[in-house]
């Protein structure tokens, strides 16, 4: 588990993440499938958005200058992250946003990205850098529209369980920035998306709402940077043997149960991993501190103490989307010897084994857990049968 554990947080922080993205002679760029030439490229901008924005702009600009010729200045660097976390690296200016909930903050900084987006000239080249939470960092409502009424729509979906895909469409009918709503405000003669999908879904164009996709915009060239598929096979390379869980991308909260439910419940034994953001709170037993806590809580009540003694069952949740954490209550870890103790417990347990606790008490490198270049949440399930 140790080793699994720490190889997945190297995974999620480490320079190598842009490693298959920055391959480059003096004036070519090349990406997988495609290249871009760089000689008539007069500025390098690069635009980050998302709750890992600060760390994939801090390591790109590095890893760019490092290797290309066509220097990425520091002054073309924008970067729209959550409130808490503002401090990764000195890397151009680092505006905040309201998370997860739509509000004054994300309304200003928006305000402040389409103005940077329009005095880009017109050879010069925008990277942008989209990751989890854009969807709500950036935010442009219609005319006539409240934000405080928006926010408490929100809750409501989310409390009543709605799907990612489905919450996403609903922010897509009210808000302006999205479905490629920024590009009009982004000049240049190129513009380069590289997603991080966090979502439980295969469909990287629409993580933060596609603000920067429009595929009749012939100066946009979209690619997927990061996805449980890229990371299950670096994790193979390093001996892991993952069975990766799908999650259907319109699965409801109370549906997600139920089906990882089924999937502890069946003969296969081994460990089986999920990956991206459950961006709903669950009914029943909410757990403290966050999703990844009512996840967990959730989960253990529904299989029952029988489950856990039979399979030697583990759960654990790593919430390493951005640096949420530390928090009491992030995510955590439920064995037999904590759900023996009482339902009752599971809350109390969480908050004394949350994530952070449980990587330092295993040795891990929980160091990693920290840093703001996290791009996905992880869910871990351990059965195997005596």
């Amino acid at each position: 588990m140790n080793s699994l554990i720490a190889d997945c947080l190297d995974l999620l922080s480490g320079q190598s993440y842009f490693q298959s993205y920055l391959q480059l002679t003096k004036e070519q760029w090349v990406l997988p499938g495609s290249s871009i030439d760089l000689s008539p490229v007069e500025n390098i901008y690069l635009l980050g958005l998302g709750k890992s924005a600060p760390g994939q702009v801090y390591h790109f600009f590095q890893e760019w200058n490092r290797h290309s010729t066509h220097q990425i200045q520091n002054d073309h660097c924008l970067t729209l992250t959550k409130e808490e976390r503002l401090d990764f690296g000195p890397i151009g200016k680092v505006l905040k946003g309201n998370h997860p909930y739509p509000g004054d903050l994300s309304l200003r900084a928006s305000q402040e990205v389409m103005d940077w987006g329009m005095s880009i000239g017109d050879r010069d080249m925008v990277i942008v850098l989209i990751s989890g939470g854009t969807s709500a960092l950036l935010c442009w409502p219609r005319a006539g529209l409240d934000l405080n009424n928006l926010a408490r729509e929100m809750k409501e979906h989310m409390n009543n369980g709605m799907s990612i895909m489905e919450l996403n469409r609903w922010r897509q009918s009210w808000d302006q920035l999205k479905n490629g709503g920024l590009l009009p405000f982004l000049k240049g003669k190129l513009i380069v998306n590289l997603m991080t999908n966090d979502i439980p879904s295969g469909q990287f164009e629409m993580v933060g709402s596609g603000p920067t996709i429009n595929p009749e915009d012939e100066r946009v060239k979209s690619f997927c940077l990061y996805d449980t598929n890229i990371f299950s096979l670096e994790l193979k390379k390093r001996g892991h043997d993952i069975n990766w869980y799908q999650m259907p991308s319109e699965t409801k909260g109370s549906q997600a149960i139920a089906r990882v439910k089924e999937l502890c419940l069946g003969p296969s034994a081994g460990i089986f991993g999920l990956s991206g953001e459950f961006p709903f709170i669950l009914s029943g037993h909410q757990g403290r501190g966050g999703r990844a806590s009512h996840f967990l809580c959730t989960l253990a009540w529904e299989l029952g103490i029988d489950w856990f003694e039979k399979n030697n069952g583990i759960l654990c949740s790593i919430p390493s989307d951005g640096d949420d954490g530390p928090s009491g209550g992030h995510g955590g870890r439920i064995d037999y010897n904590i759900i023996k103790k009482g339902y009752e417990y599971l809350e109390e347990a969480i908050l004394q084994n949350d994530t952070l606790t449980w990587l330092e008490n295993m040795g891990a490198q929980n160091s990693a857990f920290n840093s703001s270049f996290n791009i996905m949440d992880l869910h871990f399930i351990w059965k195997d049968r005596k």
